[in-house]
């Protein structure tokens, strides 16, 4: 009797088995030529139990649920926690930045204390202090070649040299306590800032008399965001303008102008190749800017405010939204997965390459913690 009730059971196995494998070859045949362009996704449906579940697998090999991932769970979520950092400043945590290329994430406090933490060894491995009278650090941005970075006070913009942590320029701001963002282009060479005014200020770190200045926008500008390439600098500003333009030129030569957005823009972000940029404003909406054509290609609704995003692919789109981490593929205007943090918080930045995202709190002060994307490299 036992005999029997085994051989039942093990040939049960092997019906399932080779039903699941007939549903998956049978899928594959009449799926296997479709794919959205810029991320290939073949659709499967994998029959266990009874039940039918429908997965995307990506050019990386790993499955994730088409399902909208609730804001609560984590397990599909391709972000698990790495570290966390406590800087014992005793100082607000008041932006960050992770540096290409290293291993290493510059913060600024309130205090004027910018520390260089290596996120590998979670320890500190550089310590930089503005003279009191400047205030505290409003933003930080460092160059794509990970040799230079800028950080913004109250009252002036410094320029550091990365590798010996000295000073290579210090501007003093005409308008004190105007300065909303900063960027830095990929070599490092020219530094500009987004004033209240509406006013972009920019130099060559490597000139001893270069400064610009004119303006742009009619209102405060919230964001600048030097293209990969160097080409480009985009601005976007609460007047509801997003401006692509030359720096390098005398009389800078504007590209486009975008004014699609019912509202203040929030973030901007450029893909990996320069070819596409996205912008995020407080109408709730995500949109997607082709840079050869200057037309908008994409544009979705969300429940609430995106203010920072980063392409993780051609395709796949990191993006804070309120106090939840999301996982957007703008060309399928699909979720693939949500986490909601337990914790509110208020800065969230990501590596270039998407492989590691932070976030901080005010209310806890002095402590960052870093996210590692899963079966990602361990680069920045």
């Amino acid at each position: 009797m036992l005999l029997d009730v085994l051989s039942n059971q093990v040939w049960a196995g092997i019906g399932a088995i080779a039903t699941l494998i007939c549903a998956i070859i049978s899928i594959l045949e009449f799926s296997k030529s479709k794919s959205i362009k810029g991320f290939n996704l073949t659709k499967v449906l994998i029959v266990f139990k009874s039940k039918i579940k429908l997965y995307f697998t990506g050019n990386n090999g790993i499955l994730k649920n088409s399902k909208k991932t609730k804001t609560n769970c984590n397990v599909n979520f391709l972000y698990k926690p790495f570290i966390s950092i406590d800087t014992n400043i005793n100082s607000i945590v008041r932006d960050f930045e992770f540096v290409p290329n290293s291993s290493n994430l510059i913060i600024g406090h309130d205090s004027g204390d910018i520390l260089i933490w290596d996120i590998f060894s979670n320890k500190k491995i550089g310590h930089l202090r503005y003279f009191r009278k400047e205030g505290k650090i409003i933003k930080v941005s460092c160059s794509l070649n990970g040799e230079i970075f800028a950080s913004v006070s109250n009252t002036s913009t410094i320029t550091w040299d990365l590798k010996t942590g000295t000073q290579k320029k210090r501007v003093i701001h005409i308008e004190n306590k105007g300065i909303y963002c900063v960027s830095v282009s990929p070599v490092g060479d020219i530094v500009a800032i987004g004033a209240k005014s509406g006013k972009i200020y920019y130099w060559n770190v490597n000139e001893e008399n270069s400064f610009e200045c004119y303006y742009q926008h009619d209102a405060e500008i919230n964001v600048l965001k030097f293209s990969n390439s160097g080409k480009y600098l985009a601005s976007g500003s609460s007047d509801t303008n997003i401006v692509i333009w030359n720096i390098y030129k005398k009389n800078p030569q504007e590209f486009f102008r975008f004014n699609w957005h019912g509202s203040s823009i929030l973030s901007l972000c450029f893909s990996h190749d320069d070819k596409f940029l996205i912008s995020t404003a407080k109408d709730n909406t995500l949109k997607v800017w082709d840079l050869d054509s200057g037309l908008q290609i994409e544009s979705f609704d969300c429940s609430k405010d995106i203010d920072e995003t980063c392409f993780v692919d051609n395709s796949i789109i990191l993006a804070k939204e309120d106090f939840t981490i999301k996982l957007l593929d703008y060309q399928s205007k699909s979720e693939l997965s949500s986490i909601k943090i337990d914790k509110k918080f208020t800065c969230f930045k990501t590596s270039h390459d998407g492989n590691y995202f932070a976030i901080s709190n005010t209310a806890i002060r002095d402590q960052i913690q870093v996210w590692k994307k899963q079966n990602g490299s361990n680069g920045l």
